[in-house]
Protein backbone atom coordinates (compact mmCIF):
# COMPACT_ATOMS: atom_id res chain seq x y z
CA UNK A 1 0.00 0.00 0.00
CA UNK A 2 1.59 3.36 -1.07
CA UNK A 3 0.77 6.36 0.83
CA UNK A 4 1.01 9.88 -0.58
CA UNK A 5 1.75 12.04 1.83
CA UNK A 6 2.93 10.69 5.18
CA UNK A 7 2.41 12.07 8.84
CA UNK A 8 4.93 14.72 10.15
CA UNK A 9 3.71 14.48 13.77
CA UNK A 10 0.86 15.00 16.39
CA UNK A 11 -0.47 18.60 14.70
CA UNK A 12 -1.09 17.05 11.03
CA UNK A 13 -4.24 17.14 9.68
CA UNK A 14 -5.14 13.74 7.50
CA UNK A 15 -7.84 12.94 5.23
CA UNK A 16 -8.62 9.20 4.14
CA UNK A 17 -9.70 8.36 0.82
CA UNK A 18 -10.43 5.12 -1.31
CA UNK A 19 -9.74 5.54 -5.18
CA UNK A 20 -11.72 3.47 -7.54
CA UNK A 21 -9.04 0.95 -7.75
CA UNK A 22 -9.72 0.22 -3.72
CA UNK A 23 -6.68 1.57 -2.16
CA UNK A 24 -6.36 4.51 0.55
CA UNK A 25 -4.79 7.36 -0.20
CA UNK A 26 -3.68 9.70 2.85
CA UNK A 27 -3.99 13.39 2.36
CA UNK A 28 -3.00 16.66 3.57
CA UNK A 29 -6.52 18.38 4.24
CA UNK A 30 -8.70 19.01 7.47
CA UNK A 31 -8.73 15.89 9.07
CA UNK A 32 -9.10 14.52 12.61
CA UNK A 33 -8.61 18.07 13.95
CA UNK A 34 -5.83 19.65 16.31
CA UNK A 35 -6.46 17.88 19.18
CA UNK A 36 -5.14 14.64 17.88
CA UNK A 37 -1.77 13.32 18.33
CA UNK A 38 0.16 10.90 16.18
CA UNK A 39 -1.03 8.06 17.58
CA UNK A 40 -4.34 8.33 16.72
CA UNK A 41 -3.74 9.11 13.68
CA UNK A 42 -1.60 5.92 13.07
CA UNK A 43 -4.82 3.91 14.53
CA UNK A 44 -6.55 5.93 11.38
CA UNK A 45 -3.65 4.85 8.86
CA UNK A 46 -4.17 1.17 10.33
CA UNK A 47 -7.38 0.75 9.69
CA UNK A 48 -7.07 2.13 6.19
CA UNK A 49 -4.58 0.15 5.30
CA UNK A 50 -6.79 -3.39 6.01
CA UNK A 51 -9.32 -2.52 3.46
CA UNK A 52 -11.93 -3.38 5.26
CA UNK A 53 -14.16 -0.19 5.55
CA UNK A 54 -15.51 1.85 2.42
CA UNK A 55 -15.03 5.66 2.32
CA UNK A 56 -17.51 6.73 4.17
CA UNK A 57 -16.75 4.73 7.07
CA UNK A 58 -13.22 5.81 7.30
CA UNK A 59 -14.90 9.63 6.96
CA UNK A 60 -16.67 8.34 9.79
CA UNK A 61 -14.23 7.32 11.90
CA UNK A 62 -11.92 10.23 11.30
CA UNK A 63 -15.16 12.09 12.34
CA UNK A 64 -15.52 9.92 15.93
CA UNK A 65 -11.48 10.31 16.61
CA UNK A 66 -11.74 14.25 15.96
CA UNK A 67 -15.30 14.20 18.30
CA UNK A 68 -13.27 12.06 21.53
CA UNK A 69 -9.70 14.13 21.09
CA UNK A 70 -11.62 17.18 20.87
CA UNK A 71 -14.29 15.51 24.27
CA UNK A 72 -10.96 14.68 25.88
CA UNK A 73 -9.01 18.10 25.28
CA UNK A 74 -13.06 19.85 26.36
CA UNK A 75 -12.69 18.56 29.90
CA UNK A 76 -9.11 18.83 30.51
CA UNK A 77 -8.21 14.96 30.61
CA UNK A 78 -4.98 13.54 29.23
CA UNK A 79 -4.16 11.78 26.15
CA UNK A 80 -6.74 9.12 25.16
CA UNK A 81 -3.90 6.35 25.92
CA UNK A 82 -3.54 7.71 29.45
CA UNK A 83 -6.79 7.94 30.80
CA UNK A 84 -8.58 5.79 33.33
CA UNK A 85 -11.65 3.55 32.64
CA UNK A 86 -13.99 6.29 34.69
CA UNK A 87 -12.73 8.65 32.51
CA UNK A 88 -13.95 6.64 29.51
CA UNK A 89 -17.45 5.87 31.69
CA UNK A 90 -17.82 9.31 31.49
CA UNK A 91 -17.70 9.67 27.93
CA UNK A 92 -20.11 6.79 27.48
CA UNK A 93 -22.36 8.11 29.95
CA UNK A 94 -22.62 11.47 28.21
CA UNK A 95 -23.51 9.77 24.75
CA UNK A 96 -26.24 8.30 26.60
CA UNK A 97 -27.71 11.51 27.35
CA UNK A 98 -27.59 13.57 24.23
CA UNK A 99 -27.17 10.78 21.35
CA UNK A 100 -29.81 8.22 19.86
CA UNK A 101 -29.43 4.26 20.18
CA UNK A 102 -27.79 4.43 16.92
CA UNK A 103 -25.73 7.36 17.50
CA UNK A 104 -24.84 5.28 20.25
CA UNK A 105 -23.79 1.92 19.12
CA UNK A 106 -21.41 4.07 16.75
CA UNK A 107 -19.45 5.54 19.29
CA UNK A 108 -19.16 2.42 21.28
CA UNK A 109 -17.96 0.58 18.35
CA UNK A 110 -15.61 2.93 17.34
CA UNK A 111 -14.45 2.85 20.82
CA UNK A 112 -13.96 -0.83 21.05
CA UNK A 113 -11.68 -0.29 17.84
CA UNK A 114 -9.54 2.17 18.53
CA UNK A 115 -8.80 0.55 22.19
CA UNK A 116 -8.64 -3.59 21.25
CA UNK A 117 -5.99 -1.58 18.65
CA UNK A 118 -3.97 -0.11 21.46
CA UNK A 119 -4.01 -3.07 23.64
CA UNK A 120 -2.42 -5.54 20.45
CA UNK A 121 -0.29 -2.67 19.87
CA UNK A 122 1.40 -2.15 23.46
CA UNK A 123 0.09 1.09 24.28
CA UNK A 124 -2.19 0.74 27.15
CA UNK A 125 -3.72 -1.65 29.32
CA UNK A 126 -6.35 -4.39 28.42
CA UNK A 127 -8.25 -2.75 31.57
CA UNK A 128 -9.87 0.42 29.19
CA UNK A 129 -11.79 -1.89 27.69
CA UNK A 130 -14.05 -3.24 30.61
CA UNK A 131 -16.38 -0.41 30.39
CA UNK A 132 -17.02 -0.64 26.88
CA UNK A 133 -17.76 -4.90 27.33
CA UNK A 134 -20.89 -4.22 29.33
CA UNK A 135 -23.97 -4.82 28.21
CA UNK A 136 -25.42 -2.84 25.54
CA UNK A 137 -28.77 -0.69 26.36
CA UNK A 138 -32.16 -1.45 25.63
CA UNK A 139 -33.01 -0.33 22.09
CA UNK A 140 -35.53 2.46 22.10
CA UNK A 141 -38.48 1.95 20.25
CA UNK A 142 -38.15 1.60 16.52
CA UNK A 143 -40.54 3.86 14.53
CA UNK A 144 -41.68 2.07 11.04
CA UNK A 145 -39.77 2.44 8.17
CA UNK A 146 -40.94 4.92 5.43
CA UNK A 147 -42.21 3.05 2.76
CA UNK A 148 -43.89 4.40 -0.79
CA UNK A 149 -46.81 2.43 -2.19
CA UNK A 150 -46.68 0.81 -5.25
CA UNK A 151 -48.90 3.89 -7.25
CA UNK A 152 -46.81 6.44 -5.33
CA UNK A 153 -43.50 5.05 -6.70
CA UNK A 154 -44.93 4.89 -10.04
CA UNK A 155 -45.94 8.15 -9.63
CA UNK A 156 -42.22 9.33 -8.41
CA UNK A 157 -40.45 7.57 -11.19
CA UNK A 158 -42.46 8.92 -14.00
CA UNK A 159 -41.65 12.77 -12.22
CA UNK A 160 -38.29 12.88 -14.60
CA UNK A 161 -38.45 14.82 -18.10
CA UNK A 162 -36.95 12.56 -20.26
CA UNK A 163 -36.88 13.96 -23.17
CA UNK A 164 -33.06 15.63 -21.70
CA UNK A 165 -29.93 13.61 -21.38
CA UNK A 166 -30.20 14.70 -17.41
CA UNK A 167 -33.61 13.46 -17.30
CA UNK A 168 -32.91 10.16 -18.41
CA UNK A 169 -30.24 10.05 -15.96
CA UNK A 170 -32.43 10.56 -13.14
CA UNK A 171 -35.07 8.36 -14.44
CA UNK A 172 -32.39 5.10 -14.88
CA UNK A 173 -31.40 6.15 -11.29
CA UNK A 174 -34.70 5.75 -9.62
CA UNK A 175 -35.55 2.83 -11.61
CA UNK A 176 -32.07 1.03 -10.51
CA UNK A 177 -32.74 1.97 -7.30
CA UNK A 178 -36.22 0.77 -6.91
CA UNK A 179 -35.57 -2.51 -8.77
CA UNK A 180 -32.62 -3.96 -7.17
CA UNK A 181 -32.83 -1.76 -3.90
CA UNK A 182 -29.56 -1.03 -3.81
CA UNK A 183 -27.65 1.48 -1.39
CA UNK A 184 -26.35 5.05 -2.18
CA UNK A 185 -23.30 4.49 -2.30
CA UNK A 186 -23.48 1.13 -4.26
CA UNK A 187 -25.39 3.05 -6.81
CA UNK A 188 -22.84 5.42 -6.96
CA UNK A 189 -19.64 3.10 -7.08
CA UNK A 190 -21.09 1.10 -10.20
CA UNK A 191 -18.99 1.24 -13.66
CA UNK A 192 -20.50 0.80 -16.73
CA UNK A 193 -18.37 -2.26 -17.55
CA UNK A 194 -20.58 -3.57 -14.65
CA UNK A 195 -23.92 -3.51 -15.80
CA UNK A 196 -25.46 -5.05 -18.90
CA UNK A 197 -28.91 -4.43 -19.76
CA UNK A 198 -29.03 -7.93 -21.70
CA UNK A 199 -27.66 -9.62 -18.47
CA UNK A 200 -30.05 -8.26 -16.13
CA UNK A 201 -27.86 -8.69 -13.17
CA UNK A 202 -25.36 -6.37 -11.25
CA UNK A 203 -22.95 -7.89 -9.17
CA UNK A 204 -22.23 -5.51 -6.43
CA UNK A 205 -19.29 -5.25 -3.88
CA UNK A 206 -21.39 -3.94 -0.64
CA UNK A 207 -20.67 -3.06 3.01
CA UNK A 208 -17.24 -4.68 4.06
CA UNK A 209 -16.77 -5.59 0.85
CA UNK A 210 -19.40 -9.02 1.05
CA UNK A 211 -20.21 -9.71 -2.56
CA UNK A 212 -23.69 -9.79 -3.98
CA UNK A 213 -25.56 -10.42 -7.30
CA UNK A 214 -28.61 -8.16 -7.82
CA UNK A 215 -31.22 -8.79 -10.40
CA UNK A 216 -33.20 -6.18 -12.48
CA UNK A 217 -36.01 -6.19 -14.66
CA UNK A 218 -37.15 -5.17 -18.34
CA UNK A 219 -38.11 -1.48 -17.05
CA UNK A 220 -34.72 -0.74 -15.42
CA UNK A 221 -32.78 -2.64 -18.54
CA UNK A 222 -34.79 0.13 -20.90
CA UNK A 223 -33.50 2.49 -18.91
CA UNK A 224 -30.24 1.67 -18.33
CA UNK A 225 -29.18 1.03 -22.02
CA UNK A 226 -30.96 4.74 -23.05
CA UNK A 227 -28.78 6.36 -20.49
CA UNK A 228 -25.86 4.46 -21.42
CA UNK A 229 -26.22 5.81 -24.70
CA UNK A 230 -27.13 9.50 -23.15
CA UNK A 231 -23.95 9.18 -20.49
CA UNK A 232 -21.61 9.82 -23.16
CA UNK A 233 -23.48 13.06 -24.57
CA UNK A 234 -24.15 14.28 -21.02
CA UNK A 235 -20.37 14.51 -19.99
CA UNK A 236 -19.53 16.55 -24.03
CA UNK A 237 -22.45 18.93 -22.69
CA UNK A 238 -19.65 19.68 -19.74
CA UNK A 239 -16.47 19.79 -22.03
CA UNK A 240 -15.73 16.14 -20.47
CA UNK A 241 -14.34 13.19 -22.47
CA UNK A 242 -16.48 10.22 -22.24
CA UNK A 243 -13.66 8.19 -20.40
CA UNK A 244 -12.68 11.13 -17.70
CA UNK A 245 -14.57 9.01 -15.28
CA UNK A 246 -15.29 5.44 -14.64
CA UNK A 247 -18.44 5.92 -12.86
CA UNK A 248 -21.46 5.12 -14.39
CA UNK A 249 -23.43 8.16 -13.11
CA UNK A 250 -22.05 11.21 -13.71
CA UNK A 251 -23.33 14.88 -12.17
CA UNK A 252 -24.52 17.95 -14.28
CA UNK A 253 -21.71 19.65 -12.97
CA UNK A 254 -20.42 22.94 -14.39
CA UNK A 255 -17.23 23.04 -17.07
CA UNK A 256 -14.21 22.54 -14.73
CA UNK A 257 -16.04 20.54 -11.71
CA UNK A 258 -16.07 16.56 -11.14
CA UNK A 259 -18.31 15.23 -12.97
CA UNK A 260 -18.81 12.40 -10.52
CA UNK A 261 -21.85 12.00 -9.16
CA UNK A 262 -22.02 12.65 -5.44
CA UNK A 263 -24.56 11.23 -2.61
CA UNK A 264 -25.51 14.60 -1.43
CA UNK A 265 -26.19 15.24 -5.51
CA UNK A 266 -28.02 11.98 -5.49
CA UNK A 267 -30.20 12.56 -2.54
CA UNK A 268 -31.19 16.07 -3.52
CA UNK A 269 -31.88 15.06 -7.30
CA UNK A 270 -34.39 11.88 -5.38
CA UNK A 271 -35.89 15.01 -2.72
CA UNK A 272 -36.34 17.17 -5.87
CA UNK A 273 -38.69 14.85 -7.91
CA UNK A 274 -40.56 13.27 -4.68
CA UNK A 275 -41.30 16.80 -4.12
CA UNK A 276 -42.67 17.71 -7.37
CA UNK A 277 -44.66 14.52 -7.27
CA UNK A 278 -45.72 15.27 -3.41
CA UNK A 279 -44.18 12.76 -1.62
CA UNK A 280 -41.33 12.69 0.75
CA UNK A 281 -38.50 10.13 -0.16
CA UNK A 282 -34.91 9.93 -0.01
CA UNK A 283 -32.63 6.59 -1.96
CA UNK A 284 -32.92 4.60 0.65
CA UNK A 285 -36.66 5.09 1.13
CA UNK A 286 -36.94 3.32 -2.59
CA UNK A 287 -34.62 0.88 -1.04
CA UNK A 288 -37.35 0.07 1.77
CA UNK A 289 -40.11 0.14 -0.79
CA UNK A 290 -38.29 -1.98 -2.62
CA UNK A 291 -38.10 -4.56 0.65
CA UNK A 292 -41.49 -4.20 1.75
CA UNK A 293 -43.24 -4.41 -2.13
CA UNK A 294 -41.18 -8.34 -2.11
CA UNK A 295 -42.73 -8.82 1.02
CA UNK A 296 -45.98 -8.09 -0.03
CA UNK A 297 -45.63 -10.15 -2.88
CA UNK A 298 -44.89 -12.93 -0.25
CA UNK A 299 -41.38 -13.07 -1.20
CA UNK A 300 -39.45 -14.80 2.36
CA UNK A 301 -37.36 -12.76 4.29
CA UNK A 302 -34.18 -15.24 3.43
CA UNK A 303 -34.87 -14.45 -0.38
CA UNK A 304 -35.02 -10.57 0.32
CA UNK A 305 -32.16 -11.05 2.98
CA UNK A 306 -29.72 -12.07 0.01
CA UNK A 307 -31.01 -9.33 -2.58
CA UNK A 308 -30.35 -6.35 0.39
CA UNK A 309 -27.38 -7.87 1.42
CA UNK A 310 -27.66 -7.66 4.91
CA UNK A 311 -25.93 -9.78 7.46
CA UNK A 312 -28.56 -10.71 9.70
CA UNK A 313 -32.18 -11.82 9.13
CA UNK A 314 -33.24 -9.32 11.89
CA UNK A 315 -32.12 -6.40 10.03
CA UNK A 316 -33.85 -7.41 7.17
CA UNK A 317 -36.86 -7.59 8.89
CA UNK A 318 -35.90 -3.80 10.57
CA UNK A 319 -36.62 -2.80 6.27
CA UNK A 320 -39.98 -3.95 6.29
CA UNK A 321 -43.42 -2.07 6.99
CA UNK A 322 -46.64 -3.36 7.56
CA UNK A 323 -48.48 -0.69 6.39
CA UNK A 324 -49.77 -1.66 3.44
CA UNK A 325 -50.76 -5.19 4.84
CA UNK A 326 -54.43 -6.63 4.49
CA UNK A 327 -54.39 -8.58 8.25
CA UNK A 328 -57.92 -9.86 7.80
CA UNK A 329 -56.91 -11.30 4.16
CA UNK A 330 -53.61 -12.71 5.59
CA UNK A 331 -55.13 -14.48 8.67
CA UNK A 332 -58.43 -15.77 6.16
CA UNK A 333 -55.12 -17.27 3.60
CA UNK A 334 -53.11 -18.77 6.47
CA UNK A 335 -54.66 -19.22 9.66
CA UNK A 336 -56.12 -23.02 9.67
CA UNK A 337 -59.56 -21.40 11.09
CA UNK A 338 -59.52 -18.64 7.76
CA UNK A 339 -62.29 -18.67 5.23
CA UNK A 340 -59.41 -19.33 2.42
CA UNK A 341 -56.58 -21.80 4.12
CA UNK A 342 -55.28 -23.98 2.24
CA UNK A 343 -52.55 -26.91 3.71
CA UNK A 344 -48.99 -25.46 2.69
CA UNK A 345 -47.04 -28.06 1.16
CA UNK A 346 -43.18 -27.60 1.32
CA UNK A 347 -40.50 -29.39 -0.98
CA UNK A 348 -41.49 -32.74 -2.28
CA UNK A 349 -43.36 -34.53 0.99
CA UNK A 350 -45.89 -32.91 3.58
CA UNK A 351 -46.44 -34.23 6.84
CA UNK A 352 -50.00 -34.26 8.31
CA UNK A 353 -50.75 -35.45 11.44
CA UNK A 354 -53.58 -38.48 10.46
CA UNK A 355 -56.84 -39.08 12.74
CA UNK A 356 -55.07 -41.53 15.07
CA UNK A 357 -52.42 -38.88 16.02
CA UNK A 358 -49.41 -40.53 13.66
CA UNK A 359 -47.37 -38.36 11.08
CA UNK A 360 -48.30 -40.18 7.86
CA UNK A 361 -45.77 -38.49 4.98
CA UNK A 362 -47.92 -37.91 2.05
CA UNK A 363 -46.53 -36.87 -1.79
CA UNK A 364 -46.16 -33.33 -3.14
CA UNK A 365 -48.92 -32.70 -6.01
CA UNK A 366 -46.18 -30.08 -7.33
CA UNK A 367 -42.46 -30.32 -7.02
CA UNK A 368 -40.43 -27.69 -6.00
CA UNK A 369 -40.75 -24.79 -3.28
CA UNK A 370 -43.20 -23.04 -1.90
CA UNK A 371 -46.12 -24.72 -3.88
CA UNK A 372 -49.96 -24.62 -2.58
CA UNK A 373 -51.80 -28.33 -2.39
Amino acid sequence: MEYEAGLQGPQTQTSLRRNSSHQYRVLSSPGIGKHADSRLCDFLLEVAESGRYAQSTLRQLETLAASFARWLNVHGFVPWYRITPTVLEDYVLDGQQRLSHAALQVRLWFLRLLYRWAEGAGICSATLLRPLEQPRPCRRSRPEPHVLSIEQVDHLLAMPDTATPIGIRDRCALELLYATGLRACELLGLEPHQVSPGSRCIRIWGKGDKERMVIYGDEAANWLQRYLAARSELLRQRGYKPWVTRQLFVSNCKPGQAPEMRYWQLRRMVRQHAKAAGLDATPHTLRHSFATHLYMGQADLRSIQLLLGHEWLATTALYLSCRFVDAKRLLDEHHPRGECYEHFRRGERFVESSSKGRAAALPSIRPGYGQRG
